[in-house]
């Protein structure tokens, strides 16, 4: 393979589907990786790992195959290295998704039931303070109307 393919590798966020159906990431953080011919899959996964300070067992990476609807790609080993870079030489751009060997995407992935857990919490927190609110408000009010009469 010729030329070098700049690997995107995100961590944190969520991987969401687009109106289209192709996979798109929103939100965590990226880092960009250089990558060519030469890179072994052990190279890679070190560097990914140093840039958040991850422990190299500890991490699971996937790739997108642009404008597709398939699930991202695991990776896993120098043949599946190859076949990403193969794969995308022609784009110059790949993106890979760091996650952690426990399950987790980072910090801020929540996913739609961590969402609704979250919308619930803070809802449920919401009406506590307006009800602190209201029932301080009357307590003024009444405590006003008391001392006026």
């Amino acid at each position: 393979m010729s030329g070098s393919v700049l690997a995107i590798c995100s961590y944190g966020g969520v991987l969401v589907r687009d109106t289209d159906g192709t996979y798109m990431k929103e939100g965590g953080e990226s880092i960009a990786i250089r990558m060519d011919g030469t890179m072994n899959f052990s190279q890679f996964l070190e560097k990914v790992c140093s840039s958040w300070n991850f422990s190299l067992d500890g991490v699971l990476l996937k790739w997108l195959v642009p404008g597709s609807r398939c699930a991202p790609i695991s990776l896993k080993g120098d043949l599946d290295l190859q076949n990403m870079l193969d794969f995308n030489s022609s784009s110059a751009i790949v993106d890979v998704f760091v996650s952690r060997a426990d399950g987790s995407i980072g910090s801020d992935h929540m996913g739609l039931a961590g969402a609704v857990l979250l919308l619930h919490s803070l809802s449920i927190w919401m009406m506590e303070m307006l009800m602190r609110l209201v029932t301080g408000l009357l307590h003024v009010q009444v405590r006003h109307l008391w001392t006026k009469y």
